[in-house]
Parts: C-alpha cells; sequence; structure tokens
C-alpha cells in the first residue's frame, strides 16, 4: 500500500471476550460462539504487533468496554497516551512511560 501513496491508519478496539458475545447477542447476530471466541484469541496474539509496524503513518488503540475511549494514539511516530491504564489486549504501559 505504501509503494501506491496510501496512507495506512490502524484502528484497534478492545473489549473482552464476553462483553463482545453479549453485545453480539443482543444485535441477534448469528455468529457461532467459537467464532467470537477465536477472532477475540487472535486479536489478543497479534494487537502488540502493530506497534513495530514501520509502515503504519497512524495508529489508533481504543478501550470499548463501557465506552469508546482512546487509549493510545501514534502519528508521525509520536506516541500519545491517554489512559495506560484501561484494559487492552495487550499491556500499553510500557510505551507510555514520558506521559
Amino acid at each position: 500500500m505504501k509503494e501506491s501513496n496510501y496512507k495506512t491508519i490502524v484502528c484497534i478496539i478492545y473489549t473482552d471476550e464476553k462483553t463482545a458475545t453479549d453485545r453480539i447477542l443482543l444485535r441477534e447476530q448469528k455468529t457461532p460462539p467459537e467464532v467470537i471466541k477465536d477472532l477475540h484469541s487472535f486479536f489478543s496474539k497479534k494487537a502488540s504487533r502493530y506497534m513495530s509496524m514501520k509502515n503504519i503513518d497512524e495508529l489508533f488503540l481504543y478501550n470499548n468496554q463501557k465506552e469508546f475511549t482512546l487509549l493510545l494514539q501514534k502519528k508521525e511516530k509520536i506516541i500519545t497516551c491517554f489512559n495506560k491504564d484501561l484494559t487492552f489486549y495487550f499491556d500499553i504501559s510500557s510505551y507510555c512511560r514520558n506521559h
């Protein structure tokens, strides 16, 4: 994408597996519980990789457990932390040392 001059923006939104499952059931979506579990597990294992990817122009990490809250943003290689204490797929506090 970078070779074609696209701007790359990644937004990752966290909620725990139970909350995600409850919300999906409230929407009456026909998503099997094992699919929800697999997706949550995938993001739990892979989300931290995005922090080190050099080809991403902007990165936003949100917690959506109770309300939609921006935890961290990375723009122009500058990381700004807004709430390092909320839960995310990985511990973001090490990226927030100076904030």
